[in-house]
């Protein structure tokens, strides 16, 4: 059957599908983030973390170690978005002060790292993707090693997982009220260490 145009029902159906593809596809290239933008989403959270707590570590017990979770329970920041689903790691996303009083930020969200970087240098720092820590040590080439620690009380430990030192004592304190700045002095549980694995490369995304 031909409509008043000289088109038949077949070639109407046909274009308006074309026109519908075309519509999807531009819509998903206006919504679809790259990776590279995630990852320049990424070095713009941690830059921004890592500027308010410059500007907001007097008010926390150590001002030279600040972990994510510390300042979202302190309430100086929120959580924090992860670009790739989720949100950012607050056990191993920290601000903290090295020897020589120089700012410096390790930010995580999903597999990706920042590490060790002054927090005016995330934007451009390299960037690693992290596998989970575990015990069983990978057949991968690269691989890192780390000791990560625990409480242990009547034979059991208060964690389910094993974290860095520093994020010990926050939950210690927190969790206890007490007032600590060591796991050395920690008396309201047997502190425990065990070594942990996992990969680690470093990967090449746009930093501009």
């Amino acid at each position: 059957m031909i409509n008043n145009k000289g088109f038949g029902k077949f070639e109407t159906l046909t274009i308006i599908v074309v026109i519908i593809c075309i519509i999807a596809f531009f819509l998903y290239q206006t919504l679809e983030v790259s990776d590279d933008r995630k990852i320049k989403l990424i070095r713009e959270s941690a830059t921004s973390f890592g500027r308010t707590m410059i500007n907001n570590s007097t008010s926390f017990r150590n001002q030279n170690n600040i972990y994510l979770d510390e300042a979202i329970d302190e309430g100086s920041v929120k959580k924090i978005k992860s670009p790739f689903g989720g949100f950012c790691d607050g056990s191993e996303s920290r601000f903290y002060r090295d020897s020589r009083g120089n700012s410096k930020i390790n930010f995580r969200c999903g597999e990706y790292l920042i590490e060790d970087v002054r927090v005016d240098d995330a934007s451009s720092a390299t960037m690693y993707k992290v596998g989970n820590w575990s015990a069983n040590k990978p057949s991968s080439s690269n691989v890192e090693e780390k000791v990560l620690y625990n409480c242990s009380s009547n034979g059991s430990e208060l964690y389910p997982n094993y974290m860095e030192d520093l994020y010990l004592v926050y939950k210690i304190n927190r969790d206890y009220s007490s007032d600590y700045y060591s796991i050395d002095n920690i008396t309201e549980c047997s502190v425990v260490k065990k070594t942990f694995y996992r990969t680690k490369e470093a990967v090449n995304f746009d930093k501009k």
